[in-house]
């Protein structure tokens, strides 16, 4: 194999993972000259520092935190399990952006490569998304170390081969799916029941190490360890006891492990793809589906089903929803249980629930959504669609329908369950449901409206759609999440707080957002569908 092979290959991956931010720089380079050289790779490790940098601001959170878990083993190989399942969701997505989705397949057969330089390439790539989780889970051992230069050197050892051993199992056990003839030809229905399996079993794994402690938390007792998971168990104890030789002995059998699987999948993983190129379709809307008995909306609402189904696009899109609900409840879910803040509420408080049911998917789902690149996904089809029986605004009123319809089943499905952990009533819980359909509703529209209004259709990657309204456009929905959290705090400190009984204040809330509703339905929902 030949390294300087490799590094070339791997510099095409980090042009094509950064494309969007090398075309803007590319943008604001022909604005100052047009004959300047431009260091692309400069640019590349710039914005890798800039995630490294944001990383190390997690890892200063956790690490603060890791120096109570000694004396803990079961706790922290509960955590190490919940940082594997985040990880295996993440890297599976960059495998299958960079292996099961590349469109630069064929491109290589010509040129003088190895499969093996290839996948070397693509798996040093992926290796950028790993690092930020290498730093995070190095800081926390760091910690428990035995001393600080033991903990930093030994500390970073058990780190990387951490986190090289679940890239491995994760290759190893995509490698063997995709040598059975189902899963070749269902890849992408199996790709999102593999992200789905594995955000649920994070999630779950997640809020029970939370719930654990928040039982215990102000009740004035020592709480106790949680059960020890093998393999995880053994970067406690080399970290805490340097003697301990047969948690080393584990140690060097999952290194032992992690080397030979990476050599077998390198050898291995191309024989698996090239089959299943020729079974792979171009989702495009045959005419011949079309019959004159068959209703048209029907076929679109299917076909808009089909055209979301990829499953690095859907996978970053669950990710991120549920990343922002695990995010914002980190703390509020041990208060709640703890200081039974909802578990007692009337039905006097139903307004307070349905502002925060409004909320919630304003939060989730105006950075990221089905429903912001529902328009995007169809690419060359499109300009097809004008050769259809059907108006543009029926066109449009079905892309809506389908937003709505996953977002809204993603959110309920969210704020459900938070909302039981929490304690709330169920009462209360079902008046949340419909300030969700409220809030999914304003932000599917929204979506809608900018999708279409900043169609991109030549997008390679989900970066593409994510940033194209520019830093500006970014700035904003950050400023709107930041609002909402802001407005949710206020909502719920008001209800405790504001001397007026809570009915009276419910009424107001939900005044609050029917006028609000009524104002946005006639300035912006109605114009927009009688304009087409």
């Amino acid at each position: 194999m030949r390294w300087s092979a490799v590094y070339e290959l791997f510099k095409v991956n980090m042009y094509d993972a950064y494309a969007q931010h090398l075309s803007n720089t590319r943008k604001k380079n022909v604005k100052k000259t047009t004959d300047k050289y431009i260091p692309v790779m400069k640019n590349v490790w710039f914005s890798q520092l800039i995630t490294i940098i944001a990383s190390l601001f997690l890892a200063f959170l956790m690490a603060t935190q890791a120096g109570q878990l000694k004396g803990y083993p079961g706790l922290y190989s509960n955590f190490m399990v919940v940082m594997a399942l985040f990880m295996f969701v993440s890297i599976a997505q960059s495998f299958s952006n960079l292996v099961l989705d590349a469109n630069d397949r064929e491109e290589y057969f010509p040129l003088p490569f190895t499969q093996q330089e290839i996948f070397t390439s693509k798996l040093l790539s992926m290796v950028m998304v790993i690092i930020p989780f290498q730093i995070a889970i190095w800081a926390t051992m760091v910690f428990l170390g035995d001393n600080l230069i033991y903990g930093l050197l030994v500390g970073f050892l058990l780190s990387t081969i951490f986190i090289l051993f679940i890239s491995a199992l994760l290759l190893l056990i995509l490698n063997f799916l995709f040598k059975i003839p189902f899963v070749q030809q269902h890849r992408k229905a199996v790709m999102i029941g593999f992200y789905a399996v594995g955000g649920i079993a994070w999630f779950a794994l997640y809020m029970r190490l939370i719930l654990w402690n928040s039982r215990h938390i102000g009740m004035g007792v020592v709480v106790p360890d949680m059960p020890t998971l093998p393999i995880s168990v053994s970067f406690y104890h080399v970290l805490v006891t340097p003697q301990a030789i047969g948690h080393w002995l584990v140690i060097l059998a999952v290194l032992a492990f992690t080397i030979a699987s990476l050599i077998y999948v390198s050898g291995h993983f191309g024989q698996n793809l090239n089959q299943e190129s020729g079974n792979q379709e171009n989702s495009v809307v045959k005419t011949a589906e079309i019959g004159t008995g068959r209703d048209i909306n029907h076929l679109l609402f299917k076909y808009n089903f089909k055209q979301i189904k990829d499953p690095s696009l859907a996978g970053q899109i669950l990710l991120n929803e549920v990343l922002v609900v695990v995010i914002g409840s980190f703390s509020l879910v041990p208060i709640a249980r703890q200081e039974r803040l909802f578990a007692d509420m009337t039905w006097e408080y139903f307004g307070l629930f349905l502002i925060i049911g409004f909320f919630l998917p304003m939060i989730m789902q105006v950075y990221l959504s089905f429903s912001r690149v529902i328009i995007s996904v169809d690419k060359e089809n499109y300009n097809f669609m004008a050769s259809l029986p059907i108006t543009r605004k029926d066109y449009l009123l079905n892309k809506f329908k389908t937003g709505f319809l996953i977002d809204f089943v993603i959110a309920i499905f969210l704020v459900v369950i938070l909302m039981a952990i929490m304690l709330v009533p169920p009462l209360l819980i079902l008046v949340s449901i419909l300030g969700v359909i409220l809030g999914v509703a304003f932000v599917a529209f929204v979506n809608l409206k900018g999708d279409y209004r900043d169609l991109k259709l030549d997008w390679s990657n989900l970066e593409d759609l994510m940033f194209r309204h520019g830093k500006l456009g970014m700035v904003i929905k950050q400023i709107v999440v930041i609002l909402g959290l802001f407005l949710l705090i206020l909502a719920i400190s008001l209800s405790y707080l504001a001397p007026v009984a809570p009915l009276v204040l419910s009424s107001l809330y939900g005044f609050a957002i029917i006028l609000f509703m009524g104002i946005f339905y006639f300035l912006s929902v109605r114009p927009f569908w009688n304009k087409l």
